[in-house]
């Protein structure tokens, strides 16, 4: 009986130094592997909506996205075919665009590809632009590149923009060229 005893607390005491020499190598490869897989993401979802207040509790936006990955080791959430819709009374606008790249726990938001932004009020516009920045707390718009914008009474093409949503400062940049059309009488 005493040798099963001895017999039963070595083979713990072989199991226990197994263990600990396991978790030693596996500790020494852990942050090699979370190293090299920084571009894997963290949360895959599809169909999302989600929605940013200002802090007097106003909705600021909603954003809807076909997919959505969280790329948690870049700092950076990767869109799918967004859609983004402002909610001030006096720029309601609605963008989409074909990816879209949120960073800085959404105070950035990139939308790239076809970009086409939608103004629909008493003076209705269409933006249109291969990259639209959009920075929430700040209340900015910029486009980087080249930008034209449709409106009741002609177009306007520029090589960039920049517009303060607070003031309605708009800034067109770069070979600015616009054409009016005279109303048919």
């Amino acid at each position: 009986m005493r040798r099963q005893g001895l017999l039963s607390a070595t083979g713990l005491i072989l199991l226990g130094l197994i263990v600990l020499m396991t978790l030693h190598e596996w500790e020494d490869r852990v942050p090699e592997l979370l190293g090299s897989q920084v571009d894997t993401p963290l949360v895959i979802a599809e169909q999302i909506s989600a929605q940013s207040f200002t802090p007097e509790g106003l909705l600021e936006y909603d954003l809807h996205a076909e997919e959505l990955k969280e790329m948690d080791g870049l700092g950076e959430t990767l869109l799918k075919r967004p859609r983004l819709a402002l909610h001030d009374p006096a720029l309601a606008w609605e963008v989409l665009s074909e990816e879209g790249q949120v960073t800085e726990q959404g105070r950035h938001i990139r939308l790239l590809g076809s970009v086409s932004a939608r103004h629909h009020g008493a003076q209705p516009m269409l933006l249109e632009t291969g990259e639209l920045v959009y920075r929430p707390g700040q209340e900015q718009i910029s486009a980087p590149g080249a930008v034209q914008i449709t409106h009741p009474s002609g177009s306007t093409r520029a090589g960039a923009m920049e517009a303060n949503l607070a003031t309605g400062v708009l800034k067109l940049r770069e070979r600015v060229e616009s054409r009016y059309e005279m109303p048919a009488s």
